[in-house]
């Protein structure tokens, strides 16, 4: 639902309008009783995008047009947005227990960059982009609980595809965010990964161009007591398959043998000591 329907003042502060599509989920949490998990920073309000106007203005981006999302082109603004956004859905709403995690899968693509053309999937530049942008949505959680004591911004990430970068990529997007969260001092709540089970096996039967999910959970485990001792680690997004359309290799998400799947995978996240919740 991100970004959030409102507008910036003549001083950079943001005011947030009605963002309907958010509150129908929050009326569904209510409903049911769940604690709100909301994915912010995956898109730009339309006052922080980069246009071909701006990108006019800089002379080494001469003959690049922003085709795709862009920014923030204010770093200030963008922190007033996202403590805007914190304030809304903490106070204004009443969920004190929420979430938030940055971005979606930023290692294959699932972010924006600050300048086109848009860097290589798991590329260092990719990866300088998604910290930056992590490291401004956490001072801006910072400066939120400064201004609210008593009230906690719990914030995570960083939400990525996980095994992408065992294989690929210039490094592991895992061990680096985690270095360079407890190295900078950077607010870091949860370390959130993703996984499916098409991805490679559990336990290592058989070949597969990933990790198994054991051997990525032990290294991560391992980068976690290193550099941010004591963070827990969540899979934020799982299941049997990524697939979700209508097509065949997306039936396993709901058929006996992707209820098997979800139970040994409960099982391995119990047996490789995952000390967190399970979204």
């Amino acid at each position: 639902v991100d970004p959030l329907p409102g507008q910036f003042d003549e001083k950079g502060h943001f005011s947030v309008g009605q963002p309907d599509r958010l509150l129908a989920h929050f009326s569904t949490c209510r409903e049911v009783g769940a604690t709100p998990h909301v994915i912010i920073a995956t898109g730009l309000h339309p006052d922080l995008l980069l246009t071909a106007n701006d990108v006019k203005d800089r002379p080494s981006l001469m003959g690049m047009i922003p085709s795709g999302v862009f920014g923030p082109k204010d770093w200030t603004k963008f922190q007033s947005y996202c403590a805007a956004y914190f304030e809304y859905v903490l106070v204004a709403q009443h969920f004190t227990n929420a979430e938030f995690e940055v971005a979606n899968e930023p290692d294959i693509g699932g972010s924006f960059s600050p300048v086109p053309p848009k860097p290589g999937n798991g590329s260092q530049a990719l990866y300088e982009a998604y910290f930056n942008l992590y490291r401004n949505v956490a001072l801006a959680a910072q400066a939120f609980e400064n201004d609210h004591p008593g009230l906690r911004v719990r914030l995570g990430g960083p939400a990525i595809a996980w095994a992408f970068t065992f294989r690929y990529g210039d490094f592991n997007w895992t061990e680096r965010f985690l270095r360079d969260c407890g190295a900078g001092k950077v607010k870091l709540d949860f370390i959130g990964v993703h996984f499916y089970g098409n991805i490679s096996s559990l336990h290592g039967s058989y070949p597969s161009n990933y990790p198994s999910f054991d051997e990525m959970l032990k290294k991560t485990l391992d980068w976690r007591d290193q550099y941010t001792p004591g963070v827990p680690l969540c899979l934020t997004e799982w299941g049997a398959s990524y697939h979700t359309s209508n097509e065949p290799q997306s039936v396993v998400n709901g058929n006996p043998i992707g209820a098997a799947w979800t139970a040994a995978f409960l099982n391995a996240m119990l047996e490789g000591g995952v000390d967190a919740a399970l979204y």
